[in-house]
């Protein structure tokens, strides 16, 4: 498995390279065949692993080839990319995702690739051949997820009825959305005890989340603001 992460300035080539050694060292705790093939190619070249290696190149000397070259696993097995979109560079720039979409044809059929993200167009573009799942928030297996997540995490010193009724007001405000839910539990306090103040919706979180897209607030009004104020008349 492996977990992107947005980070502001980050280098999309760099979470590529990341993901390629995290494979390799989850495949090599696991299959001990695997383990030592790589063993024997980091051993006779250790410059396979120096900061400048092109990606391919990397991926096919410490993934793809090693997997070729031990017999066939008799499970399934399945690489979880979580957050895909999370590791887009500007301009749609995603090494990783290219990455991905090449390996298809190369590993070997036990093993799948399994990737998750938001709807993002250049990410549908580029995935739009394989076979795809969308998971709506008002998808009954989303809630369900969301009130084990809550009646397993939120506010566990509270063993009567307060605190069901509490991680209703949650679910029902939160229109299955993980990124309020989350949120809310992070911040779980007394006042919100007292109090019992919610949010009403993603509004808030929303705009704190503004500054990710737009960090330069003055640029932002300058020159995106107007042309986006335009589209919304038309």
């Amino acid at each position: 498995h492996y977990f992107c992460r947005f980070h502001q300035d980050q280098d999309p080539n760099a979470v590529a390279r990341d993901f390629i050694q995290t494979l390799a060292h989850q495949l090599s705790e696991k299959y001990p065949a695997y383990r030592n093939n790589l063993v024997g190619r980091l051993s006779a070249n250790p410059n396979l692993i120096r900061p400048d290696a092109p990606l391919q190149i990397l991926f096919e000397q410490l993934v793809t080839q090693p997997l070729s070259q031990i017999p066939p696993v008799d499970e399934q097995a399945n690489v979880i990319v979580d957050a895909l979109d999370e590791a887009m560079g500007n301009d749609g720039f995603h090494p990783l995702a290219d990455l991905l979409i090449g390996a298809t044809e190369i590993l070997p059929s036990w093993l799948r690739i399994i990737v998750t993200s938001r709807p993002e167009l250049s990410i549908q573009q580029r995935f739009g051949q394989f076979e795809t799942q969308a998971i709506s928030y008002d998808h009954q297996g989303n809630i369900d997820d969301l009130c084990t997540y809550l009646e397993t995490t939120f506010m566990l010193s509270i063993v009567d009825n307060r605190r069901s009724a509490l991680i209703e007001e949650i679910i029902e405000k939160s229109a299955g959305s993980f990124l309020y839910v989350t949120t809310v539990t992070r911040a779980e306090s007394v006042e919100i005890l007292k109090r019992k103040v919610f949010p009403t919706n993603m509004d808030c979180f929303l705009r704190a989340n503004f500054q990710r897209f737009f960090p330069n607030i003055e640029k932002y009004t300058a020159l995106q603001a107007p042309l986006l104020s335009l589209i919304v008349a038309f």
